[in-house]
């Protein structure tokens, strides 16, 4: 059902966000902006689970371009660019006070250049990593949107040398209220003792990481069963993905448990010993918990050709490139292999100091990802908010 702006008074704002990670962003947001204005706000736009949650109605379901890697994209290119169209017109009729783009820069920057309204605010949420590949996508906001809010805080000087206004705002991870005291409730509910070894696995939230990952996830928690008669296996999954995965765990050589639900998989992922997990934002969160982790990634060889080629940095953990070492090991492309993570897993497993020291290391870079003062959906909120203001 489609929502107008009936109420003058109250501020329409449309969000839009294209993968897991901006659903949850988008949710925290909604849920601040409600905070800060007695929820006398409506919302519109694309969303997932969280966002829904909130009590967005979506546009059309978040899964339709949720897409990753360049290979991967062109067979939904087509239905892409009408998605793009559809959503540019919606916004046009709605005539929203704020749009509000959350990562996914190729489908909210095609959304902006089909959108025919200019006087509402532009805000994107989660700066494009322009200092870690094609600098040149920053050209591409300057004049598209009037604010530009940034997960890291190295970030904003590269946007506002530009011309573009940028604010620091924190990383969402600090404030998903997850601790290592949740990992106890995990373990007494599902009878996993003190004396098992519980590996988290982490594929990935789209198809494509799942098709590239899985199988190798697979042969490699073989490999580590034949070493270990204690370990055990649980994939936190989100819900678009938790069918796939149970249908692909069918025949992996141990029992695996499958949980979602927010709240359900926190518990899950700080329960954990261990972590195997594909690079994103799941890297910081276990991060956060301190559960020693490996990092790896597999995608297409196409896809993998032009990124070497294009990337600025070296690594493709977050807190690796805030050091600029590998404090958490990454096994990416080649090295992304059964016998080599099973080899990375039990040199973990088999030196807790190793284990200790990668966990004190990473528990120091995320105190950087820390705003100045309140949390990160707040100030995103406030900036939002203000912009509002300032348009009218």
């Amino acid at each position: 059902m489609l929502i107008r702006n009936i109420n003058p008074k109250k501020p329409l704002i449309f969000i839009i966000a294209g993968e897991p990670s901006g659903d949850i962003l988008g949710g925290k947001l909604m849920q601040a902006i409600k905070l800060k204005t007695g929820g006398d706000v409506v919302f519109a736009g694309i969303g997932g689970e969280n966002m829904l949650g909130e009590g967005l109605k979506s546009l059309f379901p978040m899964e339709e371009i949720t897409l990753m890697g360049l290979i991967e994209l062109i067979p939904h290119a087509r239905n892409l660019f009408k998605r793009m169209q559809l959503t540019a017109d919606e916004i046009t009729r709605m005539s929203p006070d704020a749009l509000v783009t959350i990562d996914s820069p190729g489908f909210c920057l095609g959304v902006l250049n089909r959108t025919i309204k200019k006087d509402m605010a532009r805000i994107h949420y989660v700066a494009p990593s322009v200092w870690a590949w094609r600098p040149g996508r920053l050209k591409k906001f300057v004049g598209k949107i009037d604010h530009m809010l940034c997960l890291l805080p190295f970030e904003p000087p590269w946007f506002q040398r530009a011309g573009l206004p940028a604010t620091f705002v924190g990383h969402p991870v600090l404030e998903k209220g997850i601790n290592k005291n949740d990992g106890l409730f995990f373990r007494e509910k599902n009878a996993i003792s003190e004396a098992d070894t519980l590996l988290g696995v982490f594929p990935g939230s789209r198809m494509g990481e799942l098709n590239h990952h899985l199988p190798v996830f697979k042969k490699t928690i073989s490999l580590l069963g034949k070493r270990y008669a204690n370990l055990k296996i649980v994939i936190p999954a989100i819900s678009a993905t938790a069918c796939r995965i149970r249908k692909e765990i069918a025949d992996w050589a141990l029992p695996v448990s499958v949980v979602t639900g927010e709240r359900e998989r926190y518990c899950a992922m700080a329960a954990c010993n261990y972590a195997l997990a594909a690079s994103g934002t799941i890297s910081i969160e276990l991060a956060q918990l301190g559960v020693p982790s490996i990092i790896a990634y597999h995608t297409n060889p196409i896809t993998e050709f032009i990124a070497r080629r294009l990337a600025k940095v070296k690594y493709v953990s977050l807190c690796n490139i805030l050091v600029d070492q590998e404090v958490i090991p990454e096994r990416i492309q080649r090295f992304c292999t059964p016998d080599i993570l099973k080899k990375d897993l039990c040199y973990l497993i088999d030196n807790p100091k190793v284990a200790s020291a990668q966990v004190k290391a990473v528990s120091q870079i995320i105190e950087q990802l820390r705003p100045s003062d309140g949390s990160p959906s707040k100030a995103a909120a406030e900036v939002v908010l203000e912009q509002i203001k300032f348009k009218h």
